[in-house]
């Protein structure tokens, strides 16, 4: 689909969210969007229920089954004083706390921004920053599973939100409504580095890290630092990485 020529695009109640009934990736239209002559004021969202070509992270897709997901990018404008480490972790911490209101269950952040049902994914992050048009921009793409059913068994270590397709189709607009919302309002830029270790999955645990090179290591996770980098511990030594120096694995 087009999104030059806006075909498809439905607005809702809020004026800068928009709904596509199916789409290759929200992350990608709602880029070409703000590359046409379309004229609005960012922050700016779209979303699904059906992407079919999502990107994740490590150019990995990001799938979401019909009616199962939510997928939703939102534009954010960025000014000359943007800290991107503040912005990863308050949006971060934000999404886990929206997912957490939904379910007992509680909810972790696995580094840098995977969310986290126990221990497997149910919700992913994407993260770009773009200059468009003399402007600064952050571009968010989150992916949330909601109902766990037969359309998310393809995807590895994953869960859902729910177990049953309960809702409807009418919540699922209601969730992504209530979670642009809370995400434009969010004072990106306040240090939540406390409260990201707290909901951090695994902290002072063991954990297995993977280096760039392929090593796998079995080491203490001791937190992320205010430059968000991983810092674990190996024997005696304590050592600092940045995201894309290692990884870790679930």
């Amino acid at each position: 689909m087009n999104l030059i020529d806006l075909e498809g695009i439905q607005s809702t109640t809020d004026r800068n969210l928009f709904y596509l009934e199916q789409i290759k990736s929200t992350q990608d239209s709602l880029l070409n969007l703000l590359k046409s002559n379309y004229q609005t004021e960012v922050p700016l969202g779209l979303y699904t229920f059906n992407q079919t070509k999502g990107r994740g992270q490590r150019n990995q897709d990001w799938i979401t089954p019909l009616n199962s997901a939510i997928a939703i990018s939102v534009a954010f404008p960025l000014n000359d004083s943007f800290d991107l480490i503040l912005f990863n972790k308050n949006i971060t911490l934000e999404i886990a706390d929206f997912i957490q209101e939904t379910t007992p269950e509680p909810i972790r952040i696995k580094w840098p921004n995977d969310i986290l049902l126990g221990e497997k994914k149910v919700a992913g992050i994407l993260m770009e920053t773009l200059s468009l048009k003399d402007k600064q921009m952050g571009l968010v793409g989150i992916g949330i599973n909601i109902f766990q059913s037969n359309n998310l068994s393809h995807i590895p270590n994953s869960t859902g939100i729910w177990t049953e397709n309960s809702g409807t189709l009418i919540k699922l607009h209601e969730l992504s409504l209530t979670l642009f919302n809370r995400l434009i309002s969010l004072n990106s830029q306040k240090d939540v580095s406390h409260q990201y270790n707290q909901r951090l999955n695994k902290k002072n645990e063991l954990i297995t890290v993977e280096f760039k090179n392929g090593e796998r290591k079995n080491v203490r996770l001791k937190g992320v630092d205010s430059h968000g980098r991983i810092q674990i511990e190996d024997g005696n030594k304590e050592y600092r990485y940045h995201h894309g120096e290692v990884r870790i694995s679930l």
